[in-house]
């Protein structure tokens, strides 16, 4: 849009005239020399004049000032008032628009009087003067703006922008002269000084206004833009605002354009949508005249950014709101084409039937494009009516060949009419065979032969077209049909010759892509799967279309499928099935590759990867998605076998039972069943297993199956306690071919069926028969494990010895085996049964470093524990007890084990914790059945004893005491009464100890009994009961077997000899004449009785000092 030419308005140019002195003060007019400085030289007559019309021109009779400022210049040309006298006629012509005679006024001012003080102001009023005779110019009015141009130039080298008053006013019309004159590029100078050097200038907002439209109309969109923010910014208000906003969208639309020519696709739709909005305000404003370009404008933006519906509706709002407007029939057209675009066509239509109804030169275009709504609607009749119809009065029409074609098409669409379609086509090249579409009709011809699977005539055709249009541009479209046809009629070579001229002559085209997955296609019908992955490879990521991605990726999925690389093939496949689903939802680029081949493909690369889940989800999404798919059978197959290796086997039965009976005819029947057998096995449904692999067995009596299905059937007759069956089924599988493995298989089965009989004898045979045939067998260790318990179970010691040896051997063979740690036990049972408890504890460490069931795991700590504890390693033995109690607290050995951690903390001595220890233990005891009353004594005695040897009597007594009560034979009853009885003396209870002592002392012929009675002479000794003291020494020291005591009754014996000697030391004090001699010879013995009878007392060396010291005494 060009931009507003009206002439700058009046009431801004008077402003400028009375700055520059229009009026003449009254005192100016009647005494010269005042504010007209009259000279001293001037005449009162040249005063009187001046005065005069001085008075016209402040009156505004401007005519009558004009006569008397030239009667002035005429009568008195020298006279010093005569510069103010002619710059004064200047401005009265120039009020009256006598621009010529203001002209001359002004340029005599400028010309002969450089020292004028309104200088300045005649440059300016000259240059305003000479601009608007320009603008009147009838001839030349560019030239005549050089004059206009050149003044301001001058003034403002005179009078610049720092020195001038009127220089904002002389850069803005220098500007205008330069514009006018068709300098554009010149205008921008002065346009852009005026902005920038005089921001408060009353010509700011036109000074913005030309420098932007300038630029704009420069095409220097961009220096426009900021111009037209800083005049909308600064003056919101201003008449011209609206068209500013316009101009300012226009700058972004054409940043649009230029960032679409970049190829910067987003940021340009960017762009478009910000001017869209732009248009938008200005299109809305109220009473603008250049609504209806807005508008337009604004629908362009909107058809740039792809939004073709919105652009449509504001197209079509053009012929609605602005009837008169010279953009309707732009409008119409471009509402209906835009409408097409965005697949609007009910819209487009109503809008292309208005432009055929007007019948104008546009109307067979209109026709063109009904007819291809119609075809998208499924009217394919109307459409080749219309056509027909249209393309009978088209006359010379370009569309003519179109609507031809059209009729073509529609007939294509109707399918009793697809053959005369062939031949409107065929009549179209022929008719014009100049037209550029005459090719097209004849590659359409072959292309609908091709669709009507008529292949040879589809290759006549392209015959005829490659014959008659060499090196058209449909050339390589026709030879793809011939590619195709070729492939249809089973000609894989031909095809794959024809692809691979098209991708070396046509690369460039976009359906490259497709014919390169079409030549892998051929190469994949060849099982040239190397040169098909070598192919695809390097192509996948430039494939565009997802149905073509589609199929590449499933050829190449399925020629590494049957290369056997599975892990590429899934990635494949999944890559192929997902495009697919894309491609099968935008419905414009379907893949040519059945979906529900590429999906059991890709579960079976799952399952080859052994990525069971997967797998399974993919086999049940082929069969959700395609449930009448030729693939189900194999496909159910397939999914019993995920969930068979994944251990699902409940759902692995079902599938493959759904498998045999969706097609009992299938050749994957009989897999079917055999596989539901072994399921059946693996899911303990033998029964069900047995008539499974029946099924096999009868009827498929020749089928390579039936001897595994003999040896399942066995494992399955066995598991169900048929064994006699079960031996039978695997000695007939044995007399088959089979292989050295599967043997070794069926005589394992045979070895534990055996066993179940109790022919040991020949299981053991069978079982030492499969490492014969296998030596190499898998399962070795599972075989000596089965084989030493059949020598085991056997009553023959040399069969039991060599079970022990056969747990050895698979211990040591096979210490990784689940079996090992079983084999560790029996072996460390054997030993500890020997006795041979270090020993033992080594088979028992092994076993548990293998073990890993914790039934198992809880006997080996335990026994561990007490092959530990009876070496006297106690140590370790609380260290095994302590782990088997913490990890298995619900064990059957739990309170065994808390009762032995608290023996090993007491053997060790640490009777700290062995009290919480015994705690522990007696509550876990408490109220259960079947403790062992040896264990509870233990508890209570060792609990006891625990807490006195931590001095805690109290403790120890709560615990002692229920012993004699509660049990009392036990015998340990003399220790708990001695031990009761010393917890009452570290108490000073001596009567409650006495008689516990006693029954200690007369309850036990051992240590027990003897330390009982010392610890009674103790008692007396301390109460001075010495008699009684010297009695109960006396009974310990020459009882209890007297000279043949046990060492540890010798002890007690040695410190009653001794206590003796001191009950008859202490009496001598108190003794008087022979009672003392006495009690010194009776000290003496005792003490003498020590020395000799037990010299290596620790009590010897003191008891020798006493008898040194009494023999003074006796002396």
């Amino acid at each position: 849009m060009r931009r507003n030419s009206q002439p700058w308005p009046v009431r801004v140019w008077l402003a400028v005239c009375l700055a520059g002195g229009l009026a003449l003060s009254a005192a100016e007019a009647q005494e010269p020399g005042a504010k007209i400085e009259l000279d001293k030289e001037s005449s009162p007559a040249a005063a009187a004049v001046y005065t005069d019309a001085a008075n016209f021109q402040n009156n505004g009779v401007f005519d009558l000032a004009i006569v008397d400022w030239e009667k002035f210049l005429t009568r008195y040309p020298k006279d010093p008032l005569r510069p103010k006298a002619e710059y004064y006629l200047g401005v009265c012509a120039m009020q009256l628009k006598k621009y010529d005679r203001a002209e001359k006024a002004f340029a005599s001012v400028v010309k002969n009087f450089p020292q004028f003080d309104n200088r300045e102001d005649a440059w300016l009023n000259l240059g305003w003067c000479q601009y608007q005779l320009a603008q009147t110019a009838t001839e030349e009015q560019e030239k005549a703006y050089e004059k206009p141009a050149a003044t301001f130039a001058a003034m403002l080298q005179e009078f610049p922008s720092d020195k001038g008053k009127r220089a904002d006013q002389a850069l803005f019309f220098q500007g205008e002269a330069l514009y006018h004159q068709g300098d554009r590029e010149g205008s921008l100078a002065p346009y852009a000084a005026l902005v920038e050097e005089h921001p408060d200038s009353p010509l700011r907002a036109d000074g913005l206004y030309a420098l932007g439209v300038t630029r704009e109309e420069l095409q220097k969109f961009a220096e426009a833009a900021p111009v037209y923010d800083l005049f909308l910014q600064e003056f919101p208000d201003h008449s011209l605002a609206t068209e500013i906003a316009m101009r300012k969208a226009e700058t972004i639309l054409q940043k649009g354009l230029s960032l679409e020519a970049d190829d910067k696709t987003e940021e340009a739709k960017t762009a478009f949508k910000e001017a869209s909005q732009a248009f938008a305000g200005a299109a809305a404003a109220e009473n603008f005249v250049s609504a209806d370009h807005a508008l337009y404008r604004q629908a362009l933006s909107e058809s740039k950014a792809g939004d073709y519906g919105a652009s449509g509706d504001l197209y079509a709002a053009i012929p609605k709101k602005f009837p008169q407007s010279r953009y309707v029939d732009e409008a119409t057209l471009a509402a209906a084409r835009t409408y097409y675009r965005a697949e609007k066509f009910p819209e487009a239509k109503l809008w292309f039937q208005k432009i055929l109804d007007a019948g104008g030169p546009d109307a067979p275009e209109a026709a063109h494009w009904i007819c291809r709504i119609l075809l998208r609607d499924g009217d394919p009749a109307a459409a080749a009516a219309l056509a027909a119809k249209t393309a009978s009065t088209a006359g010379d029409s370009k569309y003519l060949v179109s609507l031809q074609i059209d009729e073509a098409d529609a007939l294509d669409r109707i399918p009793e009419s697809r053959e005369e379609a062939i031949a409107k086509y065929l009549a179209v090249a022929q008719a014009h065979p100049d037209d550029e579409q005459s090719a097209k009709a004849l590659y359409n011809a072959a292309f609908t032969a091709l669709e009507l699977r008529s292949f040879e005539p589809a290759q006549q055709h392209v015959d005829t077209f490659l014959k008659g249009y060499p090196d058209n541009f449909y050339e390589a479209d026709v030879k793809h049909i011939s590619a195709e046809a070729q492939l249809a009629l089973g000609n894989y070579g031909e095809s794959e010759k024809v692809y691979r001229e098209l991708i070396g002559k046509f690369a460039a085209r976009p359906e490259i892509e497709q014919w390169r997955v079409r030549l892998a296609y051929s190469l994949y019908l060849q099982k040239k799967y190397d040169e098909a992955i070598e192919m695809l490879q390097p192509i996948l990521g430039e494939l565009k279309k997802p149905g073509s991605q589609a199929d590449a990726q499933f050829l190449l999925g399925a020629s590494q499928f049957y290369k056997g690389e599975a892990a590429a093939a899934e990635a494949s496949l999944s890559a192929s099935y997902a495009t697919a689903q894309k491609a099968l939802a935008q419905g414009d680029d379907k893949p040519r590759q059945p979906t529900d081949e590429t999906l059991l493909l890709l579960a079976r690369a799952q399952h080859q990867q052994k990525k069971y889940d997967e797998a399974i989800a993919t086999a049940k999404k082929l069969l959700e998605e395609f449930p009448q798919s030729q693939l189900v059978a194999q496909t159910l197959f397939r999914y019993g076998q995920f969930c068979y290796d994944k251990a699902d086997y409940p759902t692995a039965i079902v599938q493959y039972q759904a498998s045999a009976t969706a097609d009992p005819e299938s050749e994957f029947a009989p897999y079917a069943w055999y596989g539901k057998g072994w399921a059946e096995i693996n899911a303990k449904e033998f029964a069900a297993g047995q008539e499974s692999f029946t099924k096999v067995i009868t009827d498929w009596p020749d089928h390579a199956l039936q001897p595994q299905s003999l040896s399942a059937r066995g494992m399955c007759y066995r598991q169900t306690g048929k064994y006699e069956e079960a031996v039978a089924d695997f000695d007939n599988f044995l007399k088959t071919d089979a292989k050295p493995r599967d043997k070794a298989d069926a005589l394992y089965e045979k070895g534990l069926a055996l066993v179940e009989l109790k022919k040991y004898e020949e299981a053991v045979k069978a079982l030492n028969e499969v490492l014969t045939v296998d030596p190499e067998y898998p399962a070795t260790d599972q075989v000596l494990y089965e084989l030493a318990w059949a020598y085991k179970s056997q009553d023959d010691d040399e069969a039991k010895a060599q079970a022990l040896k056969t747990f050895a051997s698979l211990a040591e063979k096979f210490p990784k085996s689940s079996r090992a740690a079983e084999a560790f036990v029996h072996v460390g049972e054997n030993l500890y049964a020997e006795k041979k408890y270090t020993e033992a504890a080594a088979a028992y460490t092994k076993a548990k470093a293998l073990s890993t069931q914790d039934e198992l795991s809880e006997k080996i700590l335990y026994m561990l524990g007490f092959a530990n504890y009876l070496s006297e390693d106690y140590e370790q033995s609380l260290a095994q007890f302590s782990e088997q109690t913490t990890r298995f607290p619900k064990g059957p050995q739990y309170r065994q084990g808390l009762y032995m951690v608290a023996e090993s903390l007491f053997k060790l001595k640490n009777y700290k914790d062995a009290l919480p220890a015994y705690k522990a233990a007696r509550t876990a005891a408490e109220g259960a059945e079947g403790v062992d009353e040896l264990a509870q004594v233990l508890i209570l005695l060792h609990g006891g004893q625990s807490a006195g040897q931590i001095e805690d009597w109290k403790t120890s007594l709560e615990y002692l005491t229920p012993i004699p009560t509660d049990f009392p034979k036990t015998p340990y009853l003399a220790e708990a009464n001695f031990a009761i009885g010393e917890a009452h003396l570290k108490l000073k209870d001596h009567e409650k100890a006495i008689p516990f002592f006693t029954l200690a002392a007369e309850g036990s012929r051992e240590e027990v009994g003897a330390r009982a009675r010392f610890m009674l002479g103790e008692v007396h000794f301390l109460d001075k009961r010495y008699d009684d003291a010297e009695k109960e020494l006396l009974r310990c020291l020459f009882g209890y077997g007297g000279d043949a005591a046990g060492e540890k009754v010798k002890n007690w014996q040695a410190k009653s000899a001794y206590e003796l000697g001191r009950v008859n030391e202490v009496q001598i004090n108190t003794a008087q004449g022979a009672e003392k001699s006495e009690a010194i010879q009776d000290a003496l013995k005792y003490y003498q009785i020590l020395v000799d009878k037990y010299p290596t007392d620790s009590l010897v060396k003191t008891a020798a000092g006493r008898i040194a010291e009494l023999k003074k005494a006796k002396r």
